[in-house]
């Protein structure tokens, strides 16, 4: 397989951003993706309007303050899984048992081997 130089530099520059950004703890990785997040808000505002447009009509209760709040959440939230990305390929089951929380009821119903649906948020 022949890789262009454009092609080789991206994946090298992703590789060195992962390994900086795996070098954080936990709480640094998510500090930086909400930062992220804001910085997207406020400079890159994609689909920032239709996102007003539709909280509006979800949610016509809601003042415009409340629906910039969830607007900015969700800026953030896309910042910490844009950066948990580069950290997924490092998790192992000793992490993911810190991120991941299973309570007990749901234990036993997946031990009860009947097949169901996961709904994770």
């Amino acid at each position: 397989m022949n890789l262009t130089f454009l092609e080789y530099s991206t994946y090298y520059s992703l590789a060195i951003i992962s390994f900086l950004i795996n070098i954080l703890s936990r709480y640094l990785s998510i500090k930086l993706g909400r930062m992220i997040g804001d910085f997207i808000r406020i400079f890159i505002p994609i689909r920032k309007k239709v996102a007003i447009q539709n909280l509006k009509i979800a949610f016509p209760n809601k003042s415009i303050i409340e629906i910039n709040k969830i607007i900015k959440q969700c800026y953030r939230h896309f910042g910490i899984v844009f950066i948990d990305l580069f950290r997924f390929p490092t998790l192992n089951q000793k992490k993911l048992i810190h991120l991941v929380k299973i309570h007990k009821k749901d234990l036993e119903l997946l031990r009860e081997n009947k097949g169901g649906i996961i709904v994770t948020g």
